[in-house]
């Protein structure tokens, strides 16, 4: 069972755990076949997918310093001409567009290590405080830290070709659904549990610590 103090990702509130006999509030998750082969999908180490991402982040804040190095202003202390703001402001829309690629492939990379190696993308993370100094252009694609409490769904994929049974997490709130992918030990607890969940999310997809 998970409790408030044992896990700081996923706890659930007080009265809602599976343990405390409300049983005839909760919900059942429905169960059912799924058929999905992940067989041809190639596999990389947590680590090389990690390293990608980190390496993403260097050229972001390369990219982001000359981003910012571009913005229109005075050259060598003298006010720049109408032709020079011109010149500065059509390179900054190319680093801002340089910067939006970046970004697009990064996520890309992000969202596929959430959902496999939770851990290793908590680890190659932006923080809050970064994600701010980044364009607002640029920003809605980046992750975000978050704090979210709702109602946890729990779906239990029954693969009978291999005897083997998989579930699944996700959590409701602010009206919308995030899956959960956990770094640590899966939590204890049943549909509608009212939950806490702390992690990284992108694309609908949250990465809770241990």
């Amino acid at each position: 069972m998970v409790e408030s103090g044992e896990r700081v990702g996923c706890i659930p509130l007080k009265g809602y755990s599976a343990g405390l006999g409300l049983a005839a509030i909760l919900f059942l998750a429905p169960c059912a076949l799924l058929a999905g082969d992940t067989a041809g999908h190639s596999k990389k180490s947590p680590n090389s997918e990690k390293q990608a991402v980190l390496q993403d982040n260097v050229k972001l804040r390369e990219l982001h310093a000359a981003y910012k190095k571009a913005a229109p202003g005075a050259v060598r202390g003298v006010a720049a001409t109408a032709s020079q703001t011109k010149k500065q402001e059509k390179a900054q829309s190319q680093k801002l567009q340089e910067l939006k690629d970046l970004v697009q492939a990064r996520r890309e990379k992000l969202e596929h290590l959430i959902q496999e190696h939770p851990q290793a993308a908590l680890e190659a993370a932006l923080s809050s405080n970064e994600k701010t100094e980044f364009p607002v252009q640029v920003q809605s694609e980046l992750e975000t830290h978050v704090d979210k409490t709702g109602s946890l769904e729990v779906f239990i994929a029954d693969d009978f070709e291999h005897n083997q049974s998989e579930a699944h997490f996700s959590v409701v709130a602010d009206q919308k659904r995030f899956d959960l992918h956990f770094a640590g030990q899966e939590p204890n607890a049943i549909s509608g549990a009212r939950v806490r969940v702390k992690g990284v999310e992108l694309g609908g997809h949250i990465a809770v610590p241990k």
